[in-house]
């Protein structure tokens, strides 16, 4: 059966390992179903070809059957991606996909087609029935030159990966896919890519033979001669009148419907690292990094946080997954390739409703040229989603003119943010470095105080440090964050809510600053604005436990108890680690008389002595205060690590109406300058009738609160 157009041997060629089918005949059962969904899809007869006996195993220096390279030249190249299909030992991996990935590059449309809406398709169309191993996702993706995106035929459920049969049940099915409607999105597929093929053909492209060209007569009128010279002069008429047009339809004109009711809500996915000794993370990810920070700033955009977008990174989620869990009609993703000097960065704007692609484009430059490559990509996307930047926007790539500063700096973030062992002393060490050859760039210094100030904290040192970055750039957020979190540690508490707002003035796009205003409002009483700060926050970083913890804190403070009990589970459900959710929860559970569930927070919680407060609190709520007598007299007497807070005994003292005890643990607090914990004390509903003791009052008119 021919093709549906001229040239090509068949319509689509089924590509897979034979061990595969061998099992249970799932390639064969798939093929006789996509014929009979292409039987209802298209009006034409629609030619495959499957080999139901591939020679498969063969090596490079076997001989290859002439007659597959005829059958190759189709229109559409269907992989079964299995975990045995990316095997370079593989005839189908070598002889069909990588043969056929060649061929279609070199022909006449090319790999990649524009549909009719505009977007971008492959005329490989994966189809996807294992998850895989990282290493053949990379080998795929390396032979792609990008993410791979297929429809999915896998049956998930703890400990199964397998391909999805007509007989699943979609409920008892963790993708939640259909088989009949995933063959139906194939067979739609195909119809798509094979109409614009088809336009193509009418349009421009006539193909004459398999390995021809276009026929020569299409170029006829782009010989030499007047004829040529009008048909110029003409286009360049039409384009300048278009031009023009388009010029006086916006300038007077507003948005359409459709054009003001896009979404621009985005997120960029972390960059997959496709160098060849796959050692270049750290620039991909500072990349991806780099394109938030850029497009952040874009006032019109919705731009999902780092943390959140990075939580997908190495999970083989498809687009509708993530945008349903980040919240964002669009994703950017791509890769990078780093040699020596060189780059070669692969991006694809995809809608996340369906996967497919609004744009994508190439970029080969020198590391010289990163910042400029960067500012292009951003320039794309805002231009695809018809926003409107204005004037140059100010990201940290602008901020480092040093190129191996820069890099250096992209290390150090890398290791802090990965934080395994040794990496936090490998991170200040690259930021040394990056210093070193930078002395006066505050972005640099700014990221190394505040990592050498959680982890080897010296108040006199760190508070020289913070106002010496502030000197060197007073228009960087974090330098304002950094200088108000130190004011935090010095008990002033009215300037470090000055610095928190001077910092959300200059970035309200930033989690962490918004985070840090919301407990600066929190905590004196704005109790309006911290709620606004932080729902603000979780819309940019929903997949962070950080933004549940302040709406948690938040819902508490304000009386919102049943607000808060969901915000603590959204927690559980995304860290179950988290560090700060028991010694916070169960005061939740104590406020709601909640027994059991401050049981549990109890059993949870992992540090020793703060095991012991919440062993107190609970004692003490279900009637035992000679059990929780005991727990604070183990917890008194045990000899204190550095990150122990005497905030804690003394909310437990409170609770047992033992002003004493409190303010003698409140005024411990003070010695040791606790002045993250202390900052509660104004508004804390635990604290309510401690803050009718003169003592008590004392130490808050010594925070010296705003008013």
């Amino acid at each position: 059966m021919p093709s549906l157009i001229q040239g090509y041997e068949y319509d689509i060629f089924i590509s897979y390992r034979q061990k595969d089918n061998k099992y249970d005949g799932w390639v064969t059962e798939f093929v006789a179903n996509l014929k009979k969904e292409l039987e209802a899809t298209f009006k034409e007869d629609i030619s495959i070809y499957f080999d139901e006996n591939p020679h498969d195993g063969l090596l490079e220096t076997h001989h290859v059957d002439k007659s597959l390279e005829g059958k190759l030249k189709c229109l559409i190249f269907i992989p079964i991606i299995s975990q045995t299909y990316c095997d370079p030992k593989s005839f189908a991996w070598q002889h069909e996909f990588c043969a056929f990935n060649k061929l279609a590059k070199e022909d006449p449309f090319g790999r990649d087609v524009k549909l009719a809406n505009g977007n971008v398709a492959s005329r490989i169309l994966p189809m996807k029935i294992h998850d895989l191993d990282a290493e053949d996702k990379s080998v795929l993706e390396h032979e792609l030159g990008g993410v791979l995106r297929g429809i999915e035929f896998i049956y998930k459920e703890p400990g199964v990966n397998r391909p999805l049969r007509a007989s699943d049940s979609k409920g008892d099915n963790l993708n939640k896919t259909d088989y009949r409607n995933q063959v139906n999105k194939v067979a739609n597929a195909i119809k798509e890519i094979a109409a614009s093929l088809k336009d193509l053909t009418s349009s421009s492209v006539q193909i004459t033979g398999p390995g021809s060209h276009m026929d020569q007569s299409h170029f006829k009128d782009h010989q030499p001669g007047s004829r040529r010279k009008k048909s110029s002069i003409i286009l360049l008429a039409i384009l300048f009148l278009g031009a023009a047009g388009y010029f006086l339809v916006q300038t007077f004109f507003p948005l359409s419907k459709d054009e003001s009711a896009i979404d621009r809500s985005i997120a960029v996915l972390p960059f997959v690292d496709m160098s060849p000794n796959k050692d270049q993370e750290y620039f991909s990810d500072g990349l991806s990094d780099e394109l938030i920070n850029l497009l952040s700033k874009v006032p019109e955009l919705k731009v999902i946080a780092r943390t959140s977008s990075f939580s997908f990174k190495d999970k083989n989620e498809d687009a509708r997954t993530i945008g349903n869990k980040l919240g964002v009609a669009h994703l950017l993703e791509g890769s990078v390739q780093k040699s020596g000097n060189k780059l070669r960065i692969i991006v694809q704007l995809v809608k996340s409703s369906d996967g497919s692609h609004l744009w994508s484009e190439t970029y080969n430059s020198d590391m010289d040229e990163i910042f400029k490559v960067q500012d292009e990509i951003a320039g794309a996307v805002v231009r695809k989603l018809r926003v409107a930047m204005l004037g140059p926007l100010d990201t940290p790539s602008a901020r480092i003119g040093n190129k191996k500063a820069y890099e250096l700096f992209l290390r150090g973030k890398f290791l802090y943010d990965r934080a395994g062992p040794g990496d936090i002393t490998k991170s200040l060490h690259y930021l040394d470095e990056a210093i070193s050859l930078d002395s006066n760039n505050a972005l640099i210094r700014s990221y190394w105080w505040y990592i050498k100030l959680y982890f080897s904290p010296n108040l006199d040192s760190s508070r020289r440090e913070a106002e010496k970055i502030l000197e060197l750039d007073p228009s960087l957020a974090e330098a304002h964050f950094n200088r108000g979190y130190q004011y935090a540690l010095d008990l002033n508490y009215e300037a470090a809510n000055e610095e928190h707002v001077k910092a959300l003035a200059l970035d309200n796009s930033n989690p962490r600053i918004l985070r840090a205003v919301e407990r600066s409002f929190l905590f004196v009483g704005r109790f309006k604005e911290a709620t606004e700060l932080v729902e603000r926050a979780i819309e940019l970083d929903p997949l962070i436990p950080h933004s549940y913890y302040a709406l948690a804190l938040c819902s508490m403070y304000t009386g919102q108890l049943i607000k808060a009990k969901e915000a603590y589970a959204k927690i559980l459900e995304l860290s179950p680690d988290y560090l700060f959710s028991a010694r916070e929860e169960i005061q939740l559970h104590v406020l709601m008389s909640d027994a059991k569930a401050a049981l549990l927070c109890a059993e949870r919680e992992s540090h020793p002595l703060y095991k012991l407060f919440e062993q107190a609190l609970y004692y003490q709520l279900i009637g035992k205060p000679v059990q929780a007598q005991q727990m604070l007299g183990q917890l008194m007497a045990a000899p204190k690590t550095k990150d122990f807070s005497y905030y804690y005994p003394a909310l437990v003292y409170a609770y047992r109406k033992e002003p004493d005890k409190a303010v003698a643990c409140l005024e411990k607090a003070f010695q040791l300058k606790d002045g993250a914990m202390l900052w509660r004390l104004k508004t804390d509903p635990f604290m309510k009738d401690m803050r009718k003791d003169p003592r008590v009052k004392s130490m808050i008119a010594k925070l010296n609160f705003p008013d």
